[in-house]
């Protein structure tokens, strides 16, 4: 297999294959390493097999629980260099023991000899480090180098916030990604199943390929451009100062293809989108709300009020990035993806940022003495978060926009009791973080024969029309319950449909049967949007309007509490 495998790498159109450097080596960093080296080693037509990880230097002695101690050796019983136990037990003893890493990962203490010559670089360190990292990498990188950024957090200036996937762009001239996602690193590492999410929007820089000439000669003049001198754009839809440099075409294309190719394992599945911002504040964000219900749970309350902190928490996330990052943010990206809120049940449940809140609460005392005797050195990230963002939202004057990242932050500064919690936060339900895309959830029309309706429609009911019933398991107790709208509307009597007999049945409703319309998106869930009204949501409704009955439509069904009508 590994000839066949040889055989087909010397087949490869390109000249040069990419080389990945892992920036940082700490517990999910090493679990990345672990990752990626898997998927070098597999395909060795794309990249370069051995993966560099810098290792931040310090001294150990391997603990007596390792699988690898010895007492009769000078590994086990006198301090060693972290890179070289790493390199030599073929695991990293201190941040993820017990994980045997590849062979091919080969922990480097040398930043700048780690990243030399290599084309994609990934950022796994501590947000608060990423300036100093970036400050030494400086004229060490090659300028057409691409990152992905896996740092949790987001960069506070005086009336700025930005990414940390920014901040590393601008600071190398490069163009950064993000991964983020459902991801506690201890079961990525034992290869238990999970998802990821990988953001990269790749800059235009990189699709140098003139469009090929066909059997009717070239393409034409317009269709094409220089692309080395479109301006690149950051997420917040402005024109970058980074001038990026093109990757070579001696390189394969480093598009979405490529990164699926070199993160994705059976177990670790990954979606690849182009929402970097998205991406980036679900993994920052979440980490305050794990706060909070760390506090909940601390306090035993139970799964309701971390459910509830959760909902709202995932609101304020949302209206977070269409405020500050509206022109290109995809808030499906919060409800859809592994980095959404797929990553904020997974942090909220049993994530680092969790479980010390829940023992600080627990234990009575603050939540950085916990930090320091859980961590095993590692930082949390989501008290740092808390920080920032709230210096933020108090410059811009919206701190009461945003009830639970306050008060996770009030608690955390010793101004609010934990016990505070519910009253800090009352009346966060009425938050609506699409408020500001007032045509995102406008209904589509009827379909219609003649002339489309109003919506609702005005015009008085045809009282001779007969009724086509729709059975449905839901009972009226829960349309009294609130969960659909009170009042209903009926169609336009012009609408028409072709019964099997060629007459033209006028869609319409008695005052005392009315039609059921759907009810307004923003009014109830989408769970109860589909569970509720199964059989005639508006598409529904379009595709029987279209349709040809198979029988005829029979005038003697009766209306029972149990259906829905639709009259004809």
């Amino acid at each position: 297999m590994d000839t066949l495998k040889q055989k087909m790498s010397s087949l490869t159109p390109f000249a040069k294959k990419h080389k990945v450097t892992i920036v940082g080596s700490g517990n999910w960093g090493s679990t990345i390493a672990k990752v990626v080296a898997e998927n070098t080693a597999a395909h060795s037509e794309i990249f370069e097999k051995d993966v560099q990880m810098w290792v931040y230097e310090e001294e150990i002695t391997v603990p007596k629980s390792s699988q690898h101690y010895d007492a009769s050796s000078d590994l086990s019983t006198k301090p060693q260099k972290l890179t070289h136990l790493i390199n030599h037990f073929h695991e990293n003893v201190k941040y993820l023991p017990g994980i045997p890493l590849p062979k091919n990962v080969i922990a480097n203490p040398s930043l700048t000899n780690a990243v030399k010559d290599s084309t994609i670089l990934v950022f796994n360190l501590p947000h608060q480090f990423i300036g100093g990292i970036c400050k030494q990498l400086r004229g060490h990188i090659l300028p057409y180098a691409r990152g992905i950024s896996c740092i949790k957090g987001v960069n506070v200036q005086e009336d700025s916030v930005s990414l940390f996937s920014e901040v590393i762009g601008k600071e190398l001239d490069i163009y950064c990604g993000a991964l983020s996602g459902a991801n506690i690193a201890n079961e990525v590492a034992q290869e238990k199943f999970s998802e990821t999410t990988v953001a990269y929007d790749p800059p235009s820089v990189d699709s140098q390929n003139p469009t090929p000439a066909t059997s009717r000669g070239p393409s034409p003049a317009s269709s094409h451009a220089d692309l080395t001198q479109l301006a690149h754009r950051d997420v917040s839809g402005k024109a970058s100062g980074v001038k990026l440099k093109p990757l070579p075409q001696e390189y394969p294309a480093l598009d979405h293809s490529t990164l699926k190719t070199l993160f994705h394992r059976t177990y670790f599945q990954v979606r690849v989108v182009s929402d970097v911002a998205g991406v980036s504040l679900g993994g920052a964000l979440k980490n305050i709300i794990a706060i909070a219900a760390g506090f909940v749970d601390g306090l035993g309350w139970g799964d309701n009020a971390k459910a509830a902190v959760m909902r709202i928490g995932l609101l304020e996330m949302v209206k977070f990035g269409k405020q500050f990052f509206g022109k290109t943010i995809q808030p499906r990206t919060f409800t859809e993806e592994s980095a959404g809120v797929a990553d904020l049940i997974t942090t909220c449940a049993g994530g680092r940022n969790h479980r010390c809140a829940k023992l600080s609460v627990q234990r009575g005392v603050p939540i950085e003495e916990v930090e320091a005797q859980e961590l095993n050195g590692q930082k949390l990230q989501g008290t740092l978060t808390a920080v920032e963002v709230n210096h933020f939202l108090k410059i811009q004057g919206m701190e009461k926009e945003f009830p639970l990242f306050t008060a996770v932050y009030e608690i955390l500064q010793g101004r609010a009791k934990v016990e505070d919690l519910p009253q800090l936060i009352e009346g966060s339900g009425e938050i609506q973080p699409f408020s500001n895309n007032k045509n995102l959830y406008k209904s589509p029309p009827l379909a219609t024969t003649q002339t489309e309706p109003e919506y609702p429609p005005t015009s008085q009911p045809d009282s001779s029309s007969k009724p086509f019933v729709i059975s449905s398991p839901i009972s009226d107790s829960v349309s009294s319950a609130g969960m659909l709208p009170a009042t209903t509307h009926t169609a336009d009597k012009k609408l028409t449909m072709t019964s099997p007999s060629s007459k033209s049945l006028p869609i319409a409703s008695s005052s005392s049967s009315p039609f059921l319309v759907p009810p307004h998106p923003l009014s109830t869930s989408r769970y109860h949007r589909q569970l509720l009204v199964p059989s005639i949501s508006i598409r529904g409704q379009e595709a029987i309007s279209k349709a040809k009955p198979l029988f005829p439509f029979q005038a003697h069904h009766q209306a029972s509490p149990l259906t829905h009508r639709i009259f004809m």
